[in-house]
C-alpha cells in the first residue's frame, strides 16, 4: 500500500463515519470508530518525507482528510447534545462517564 493509499483509506474511513453519524446508525458508528483508529496507526507510521513526486497530491488528500476530521468532531458533539437534551440522566461524555446528571435539589419549607 502506497503512502497516499494510506491517507486516502483515513479518509474514506471518516467520510463513512460521517454518514453513519448523520444518519444515527449507532452500529455502523462502532465499526467506523474502529475503522478509523485501524487506519489513523497507519498513518502515523508514514514518514512524511516518504511523499516525494506526490507531496503535491499528498496536501491535497491530508486537508481533505482533516476537513472529514473536522465534520465528523462536529456531528459527534450534535449527537452527543441531543443525547444530552433527550436523556439528561444518560448522557456520556468523551471520557466514557456520565455527565449532565441532573442535580439534587431539595426545597425547604416553611411551615
Amino acid at each position: 500500500m502506497t503512502n497516499l493509499e494510506t491517507v486516502d483509506r483515513l479518509r474514506v474511513a471518516l467520510d463513512a463515519l460521517a454518514a453513519a453519524l448523520e444518519g444515527g446508525r449507532a452500529d455502523e458508528v462502532l465499526a467506523g470508530e474502529s475503522a478509523v483508529a485501524a487506519e489513523a496507526r497507519r498513518l502515523v507510521m508514514i514518514d512524511g518525507r516518504a511523499f516525494g513526486a506526490d507531496a503535491a497530491r499528498a496536501r491535497v488528500l491530508l486537508r481533505d482528510t482533516q476537513l472529514t476530521l473536522a465534520r465528523c468532531r462536529a456531528l459527534g458533539a450534535s449527537v452527543a447534545d441531543l443525547v444530552a437534551a433527550l436523556w439528561p440522566d444518560r448522557a456520556y461524555g468523551r471520557d466514557g462517564r456520565r455527565h449532565g446528571l441532573p442535580a439534587v435539589s431539595t426545597l425547604r419549607s416553611r411551615s
